[in-house]
């Protein structure tokens, strides 16, 4: 759908500032609110506008305009997402097999960079819903209603898989062995359906609780519980959050613990969140997060 079109099917025209912010997000080499500054955007804005300039709501036309560049790309470089990942998941089991395709997997990534599809570093994805503490607790009443029986937590004991085995328990390992400094966390051995994360955090006098996924496409699975806890703890100002690895890739991806009824829906791919390569630049973002959320600055 040519520029034309996209403005005569909303109604709206593009601006320059919302066609060049477009094109920044495309190349994939700024952050969000980074290419929104590019664009012309106002710097102590910036986030703002990168998160109503993505969110679909607001401005669709220049959603619908990011995704015809990209599809754009990658009718050009001939790159897709899924054909990168199974190409990058050969050569990693070629590599791991003769133990020599570096120079062919930095190859693969020049390439993925090249259709817009990837950036070496952390990056925001998608849209942001930034909502007030008063819509996440007016959300909440409207799912009790909706679904009330979520929230009668019952209180007797079941069995569930331990995380002791499987690659939640890796995951897990992962991350306690790689603990940053003044940040003390405890996994709990949770056999009780009322949706209490695996992980507990107190990291220099700031505590929050961290719920563990691992998935191998674009499905999460998250109980009616879990959503109930994590949506009931951020609407009283607690700091909550899914950490989810994709083990095809290793990337990681951070959510607000509010964001559970999304991800259930939506999956990984379309819902709000954070991207890491690794741990070390996931640590970076996770305690000032959870300090704008214990402070309550993510309302304002």
């Amino acid at each position: 759908m040519a520029k034309k079109d996209i403005e005569e099917k909303h109604e709206r025209k593009l601006t320059n500032r919302q066609l060049t912010f477009a094109r920044h997000i495309v190349e994939g080499i700024y952050s969000n609110a980074e290419s929104a500054r590019q664009a012309g955007y106002s710097s102590e804005l910036a986030n703002e506008r990168a998160s109503v300039l993505l969110n679909g709501r607001d401005y669709p036309h220049v959603v619908d305009h990011i995704k015809e560049l990209r599809e754009e790309r990658e009718r050009r470089y001939g790159v897709t997402t899924i054909g990168q990942l199974e190409r990058l998941h050969q050569l990693s089991r070629g590599a791991e097999e003769a133990g020599h395709f570096s120079a062919a997997i930095n190859a693969e990534k020049i390439r993925s960079a090249l259709g817009g599809l990837t950036i070496d570093r952390r990056e925001n994805i998608n849209t942001v819903d930034q909502m007030t503490r008063d819509q996440i607790v007016a959300r909440l009443d409207a799912l009790r209603k909706q679904y009330p029986q979520v929230f009668e937590i019952e209180t007797e004991y079941k069995d569930i898989t331990p995380m002791s085995k499987g690659p939640e328990a890796n995951f897990w390992n992962t991350i306690r062995q790689n603990l940053p400094k003044k940040c003390f966390a405890t996994r709990i051995e949770n056999k009780h359906g009322g949706g209490v994360p695996d992980v507990h955090m107190v990291w220099d006098h700031i505590p929050l609780w961290l719920e563990l996924k691992t998935v191998k496409n674009n499905a999460i699975k998250i109980s009616a519980h879990q959503i109930a806890w994590h949506m009931a703890y951020y609407a009283r100002g607690g700091a909550s959050f899914f950490l989810v690895k994709h083990l095809p890739t290793r990337h990681l991806y951070l959510f607000e613990g509010c964001q559970g009824p999304d991800l259930l829906a939506k999956g990984l791919s379309s819902t709000v969140g954070q991207r890491f390569e690794d741990l070390g630049s996931m640590f970076d973002a996770l305690r000032p997060h959870a300090a704008d959320i214990l402070s309550g600055s993510r309302d304002q």
